[in-house]
């Protein structure tokens, strides 16, 4: 869109039109909903609070799950960050004034295609009843919220909170909106007869709504497009160990796996992975096409896989390491002088999702004289991760999806963080700095079938039975692409009925339909 014509229309104040113009000339967008087909029913339930970025992709998810409820008789109350004012952090390509109005009118244009409304959230503080200063000591969840909504917004993890202004102007404005957010979803649930809360970004703003419903025994949930699957959608529940749509509570999972896979499971399972190692199924910002690797060693060599430092998914709590820096430092500085080689691999995100603070940076910065049996491979090194798992030994991770796929492949690996996959029996979980440097030096215990066996079911539940296919979207490339969509094609989906059915009852979202 060309902003300098966007911004002489919003100087005459038609800039809404002009994006409303451009948007219905726009191939993927033109006639997005067939809306004669959308049925107005009345809202005999409750209300489901719906949260999002000011995003197209989250609003036309959000515009399917709203049509879908709005048909079985529930509001659908859509609320986009955009009020959650001065803290809304988008990606830094969209934090000029210009941009963001822009992704709030294009928002605005799809919802208003499924015959639905944004909401300003602000509408409820004056009807509060609690005081937003003890927000906080009531739900002792949301403290992290503030340094995870930091560390997104300035794309680092380190944070100066003493001596940095822009820091710790930020922390106190997101501490502030949490309690704000806190207030208004009070003030929400008491006004509405809420039903349910479902919020996608679930680290950062809107855990908010999730961790009060949570305590209010509302159903509450956290969704996204699918993480490891095009053309799907993922939901998880605040009540497990993560309000992240990849957690699903440990007791379901501990069930699951008691379950043997068929050999058509396993042939289809099979089948996924290899297209992801081939780098076919991957969202294309999160690995590289190379398929060169780096040479196999005499020496014992371990291979260790870091995240994207600033997301939201490095904030928990059940973890050795203080943070992951610390993790990094001990652990290059424990096998300084052995006979032992230490590859870093770098997320290959960090290049593609402005990073103001690299893996490589910080230890250059941090660590002087590397030693020489240490090596690390920026983000954009030509070497395929899939493939540089065939010259190391074992793996160490913080939360890495490489570390389960890595287990698939009968692999040991060892999680010095923590993740959807950890504690289910297939890696190495160290409870103490003893038990995990014992692991980095004595080397990791062989697995067992039994251990591969587990990571098999698993990446079955998770990429199979926890995604549930909505073929209307397809990401790649930062573009997304929209199908058409007919309202009754909608309340057809069988996948996304059951997905929605679950929602109402409580439960947590594994599809069966698969299985029959």
């Amino acid at each position: 869109m060309k902003k300098k014509l966007f911004k002489i229309a919003e100087s005459l104040g038609q800039g809404e039109r002009f994006v409303r113009l451009y948007m219905k000339n726009k191939r993927n967008f033109e006639e997005l909903v067939e809306n004669s087909k959308i049925k107005d029913s009345s809202s005999e339930n409750g209300s489901f609070i719906i949260s999002i970025e000011d995003s197209p992709l989250q609003a036309f998810l959000a515009g399917i799950i709203g049509i879908n409820l709005k048909e079985r008789g529930y509001k659908p109350i859509i609320i986009p960050q955009r009020y959650f004012k001065p803290i809304y952090s988008p990606p830094p390509q969209y934090q000029n004034e210009t941009t963001r109005k822009i992704r709030s009118y294009k928002t605005d244009y799809i919802l208003d295609e499924f015959g639905l409304k944004a909401t300003n959230p602000q509408e409820y503080i004056e009807e509060s009843k609690i005081d937003k200063e003890k927000i906080l000591e009531i739900y002792p969840n949301l403290n992290q919220i503030p340094k995870s909504v930091c560390r997104k917004k300035f794309r680092r993890y380190s944070l100066d909170l003493e001596n940095n202004h822009d820091h710790k102007n930020s922390y106190e404005a997101a501490l502030n909106s949490v309690k704000d957010l806190g207030e208004i979803t009070h003030s929400l649930v008491e006004k509405e007869d809420v039903d349910g809360i479902i919020t996608c970004d679930s680290v950062y703003l809107n855990r908010v709504f999730g961790e009060i419903s949570l305590e209010n025994d509302i159903p509450s949930y956290s969704f996204g497009p699918g993480y490891f699957k095009q053309k799907s959608i993922i939901f998880g529940k605040f009540d497990c160990k993560a309000p992240l749509p990849q957690f699903t509570a440990v007791d379901k999972v501990q069930n699951e796996l008691k379950k043997e896979l068929s050999t058509g499971k396993e042939q289809r399972l099979h089948k996924f992975l290899e297209s992801r190692f081939n780098g076919e199924a991957v969202l294309p910002e999160h690995v590289e096409s190379s398929e060169d690797s780096i040479s196999k060693s005499p020496d014992r060599t371990i291979g260790i896989f870091t995240n994207l430092m600033w997301d939201g998914s490095l904030e928990v709590e059940d973890t050795v390491f203080e943070t992951p820096f610390e993790w990094l430092e001990e652990t290059i500085e424990e096998v300084r002088d052995e006979d032992i080689r230490l590859i870093l691999k770098t997320h290959p995100a960090e290049a593609d999702r402005v990073t103001r603070e690299t893996v490589k940076e910080w230890i250059e910065e941090n660590i002087d004289d590397l030693p020489e049996n240490f090596e690390i491979l920026p983000p954009d090194t030509d070497v395929n991760p899939y493939e540089f798992m065939k010259v190391i030994d074992e793996g160490f991770v913080w939360n890495s999806t490489v570390g389960l796929e890595m287990a698939y492949q009968g692999m040991s690996v060892c999680v010095a963080g923590d993740t959807h996959y950890k504690d289910l029996g297939f890696t190495f979980d160290p409870d103490s700095k003893e038990e995990y440097f014992d692991f980095l030096m004595e080397g990791l215990p062989e697995v067992s079938e039994d251990m591969v066996e587990k990571a098999k079911r698993y990446c079955y539940l998770l990429f199979f039975r926890r995604h549930f296919d909505l073929p209307y979207f397809e990401r790649g490339e930062g573009v997304k692409e929209f199908k058409k969509v007919d309202p009754e094609d909608i309340y057809r989906e069988e996948e996304l009925n059951e997905a929605i059915d679950k929602i109402l009852d409580n439960e947590t979202v594994i599809k069966d339909l698969y299985d029959q």
